[in-house]
């Protein structure tokens, strides 16, 4: 949900261009007043359910230690997902495979800006500092968790973003 502005094509597309290559200009009509009112009602959905898991259950790695859900998993699991969309569309423009139509490079780091316009400035730290250890876009099979129900919910997950329920200001 969080990389919907990234992913769809919509975001990109202009209507009125008849040629086949990708165009400068700014998307037209771009994505419509409802489905951009949908993905964002998405992607609060999603953060509110992420909320709700983080806030009631804890994550222990293997040697049985309680780790930051947010930081250690949603945002590494998500990084991973942006650093693995950013090296595929840069590797698909430099060998001239096709992609969404007017997609271009530079539109399409604009919306990978607006989209970490979402999180705290050490989320995109994280996610640069990701360089060589991402190859994939799986969960690596090496790394796994143990849930446990917490007994008093906690109320200070608040940081899955800089306001958990707010929204880029271009995005929602």
């Amino acid at each position: 949900m969080e990389l919907l502005n990234v992913v769809d094509q919509s975001t990109y597309e202009v209507a009125s261009s008849t040629c086949n290559s990708d165009s400068s200009r700014p998307a037209d009509p771009g994505m419509s007043p409802l489905h951009r009112l949908e993905c964002i009602a998405a992607r609060g959905i999603s953060r509110k359910m992420l909320l709700h898991f983080f806030s009631h259950f804890e994550l222990l790695d293997p040697s049985g230690k309680s780790i930051d859900g947010v930081r250690d998993l949603w945002w590494k699991y998500l990084g991973r997902q942006v650093k693995c969309l950013v090296d595929l569309k840069l590797m698909s423009l430099r060998e001239n495979i096709g992609g969404a139509k007017d997609c271009t490079e530079g539109k399409f780091l604009t919306q990978i800006d607006i989209f970490y316009k979402g999180f705290p400035r050490e989320f995109r730290a994280l996610t640069q500092q990701m360089t060589n250890e991402v190859d994939s876009f799986s969960w690596p099979k090496t790394i796994s968790y143990q849930v446990r129900t917490l007994s008093n919910p906690k109320t200070d997950v608040h940081h899955l973003c800089k306001d958990a329920l707010s929204l880029p200001p271009m995005f929602g």
